[in-house]
């Protein structure tokens, strides 16, 4: 017990002497043992020494101190890590360069450190597991020596499990050894803090403005909370084009931002939970006992490490979340004041810059598993992005170009995901849409076409007869609708069959529906020419020479057809 409390320098394991800076890390350890000065690796390879581990086995027959040693080396461990944390951020570690020299790039910051906490658990990981196999490796390599012997360990072990199991009783509690995943969590716990803290402030940077606390003041209405983005207030505006442009790009990129880095820590979650179920079930095996479910396993470590990311991840999705609402309302100013950029131009380079951050992260992957809120799952979804932007945008799609935008948002958020139910909701509202602007169209070349071959003016003047119609009264002797007037229009509509003025829709892109379009402009001319034909030809007409009528309404149908 003595021995590898000297040994292992067990009592210098208090956080108060991590040294922060590479030039009191040797003096630190000299402080440590003055007899011994041991770089990283030698403590590292202390552990998993023979000599250690036999000590640590031998150590088990006394309850009391074994409890304590693991204790004190768990918390032995946890300063190491920590101390190699806060070298690694801010001096550098085995040669690398310091990961807070990379604080400029939010996302490639946020992942060095998650990575580095990675490595350095699983790191711990197999010291851990070193440190308490070594009882059962050695029968595995002894097996079949000798019986007495085997049996002498095995009532060792099992006095140690009966230890362990015994709930009910006082003593045992508190002689209760770590386990594996205990030590793993407790080494790791010294970085929650600090990781936590920074990746707060990173997801504060990334849901404001950059220059939003220079430039607060400036503005009459401020900001909106938590969205980066200035409220209507700003005397309308006045921002220049270029400077307009910039905002949104640099407002996609922040919100982009944000959900990489809610993609790291969906991934590292996953992979510190992995690796500390892993270590649970090895130990389970060990002794025998079932392995323990997942929602056990997070129970019953505690571990505040994946608490902290998981504290960092809500924060995260909630200022995604706020980001995405306050860019989908900034839709009309921002393109209003460019001369590019349409609101569903601006919608889909929203949609597609998530869905490439989405589907180059690995935290989107089918295979993580986090234990998140439903909120901050669905806060991150796909489902959400399009159900804000989309719904933002389809007030202003007023063409079929903007149309034809937010249907390409949607077949690249299909392609990363989207959910059938989500995507059938939007692709009939697109279509609904798409109908209403197209009837807008056809209606507004119809009247064009009329205007221009000459039956426009008739159908006008036809109109305002019949507001003001009266019984006995003839098409012939209302202003604009005389025997000349009709006669010199119907030249003219005539004139243009062979020529028809139909509208070539080079903004409708699918064929088939440029050439129903162009059918329906015909039709519609058709059926007017027809009404009025009718109208005068028949008794409220009033012309008696009807010559200037050179086609027939089917006729007139034929030619257009053509």
């Amino acid at each position: 017990y003595h021995f590898l409390q000297r040994h292992l320098n067990l009592s210098a394991s208090s956080v108060a002497h991590v040294p922060t800076s590479s030039s009191q890390q040797r003096q630190s350890m000299s402080s440590y043992n003055p007899h011994m000065q041991l770089d990283d690796d030698e403590i590292d390879e202390a552990l998993t020494h023979p000599l250690v581990q036999r000590s640590m086995s031998v150590l088990r027959h006394m309850p009391a101190y074994y409890a304590h040693t693991l204790e004190l080396i768990a918390a032995s461990r946890r300063s190491e890590v920590t101390r190699r944390f806060l070298l690694a951020l801010t001096s550098g570690y085995n040669g690398l360069s310091p990961i807070e020299m990379r604080a400029h790039d939010p996302v490639n910051y946020v992942g060095d450190m998650c990575a580095f906490v990675f490595r350095a658990a699983s790191g711990e990981s197999d010291l851990a597991w070193g440190v308490l196999s070594y009882e059962n490796e050695k029968k595995k390599d002894e097996e079949g020596e000798g019986v007495d012997e085997a049996q002498n360990e095995e009532g060792n072990k099992e006095d140690i499990d009966e230890l362990m199991d015994d709930e009910d009783d006082d003593l045992a509690l508190d002689l209760k050894p770590m386990s594996a995943a205990d030590m793993l969590s407790h080494a790791v716990s010294g970085v929650s803090r600090p990781l936590k803290s920074r990746i707060s402030q990173v997801v504060s940077s990334l849901a404001c403005r950059p220059d939003e606390n220079e430039e607060g003041d400036d503005f009459e209405g401020g900001t909106d909370a938590g969205s980066g983005f200035p409220k209507r207030g700003r005397s309308d505006f006045g921002i220049e084009g270029s400077a307009i442009e910039e905002e949104a790009t640099a407002a996609r990129s922040r919100i982009s931002s944000l959900y990489s880095v809610c993609g790291l820590l969906l991934f590292y979650h996953s992979a510190l939970t992995k690796a500390i179920q892993k270590l649970d079930q090895r130990q389970q095996k060990m002794q025998g006992k079932p392995p323990r479910s997942h929602d056990d396993l997070t129970l019953l470590s505690k571990n505040s490490l994946l608490q902290s990311i998981i504290e960092c991840l809500e924060e995260g999705a909630l200022a995604f979340a706020a980001s995405v609402r306050v860019y989908g309302a900034m839709l009309e100013p921002l393109a209003s004041l460019t001369s590019s950029d349409k609101e569903s131009t601006l919608a889909k380079a929203l949609v597609v810059t998530i869905t490439d951050a989405r589907l180059a992260s690995p935290g989107f992957s089918s295979d993580v598993v986090c234990r998140s809120s439903d909120a901050s799952k669905r806060s991150l979804s796909l489902e959400y992005l399009c159900d804000v932007v989309i719904e933002s945008a389809m007030p202003y799609c007023r063409t079929l170009d903007d149309a034809s935008s937010l249907r390409s948002a949607l077949t690249t958020a299909k392609k990363a995901g989207l959910e059938i139910e989500c995507s059938t909701k939007w692709d009939k509202a697109m279509s609904d849409q798409e109908k209403v602007i197209l009837d807008r169209l056809i209606e507004t070349e119809t009247k064009r076409f009329l205007d221009q071959c000459g039956l426009g003016r008739l159908i006008t003047s036809l109109e305002d007869m019949e507001h003001v119609y009266v019984d006995g009264m003839t098409m012939s002797s209302h202003p604009g609708l005389t025997k000349a007037d009709v006669e010199s229009a119907m030249k003219e509509f005539y004139s243009s069959l062979f020529a028809p003025p139909l509208p070539s829709f080079e903004s409708v892109r699918d064929p088939m529906l440029r050439k129903r379009s162009r059918g329906t402009i015909a039709t519609n001319v058709s059926n007017e020419y027809a009404r009025l034909y009718d109208m005068i030809t028949g008794e409220r007409g009033g012309y008696n020479d009807l010559s200037f009528l050179g086609h027939n309404p089917n006729q007139v149908r034929t030619l257009l057809s053509l």
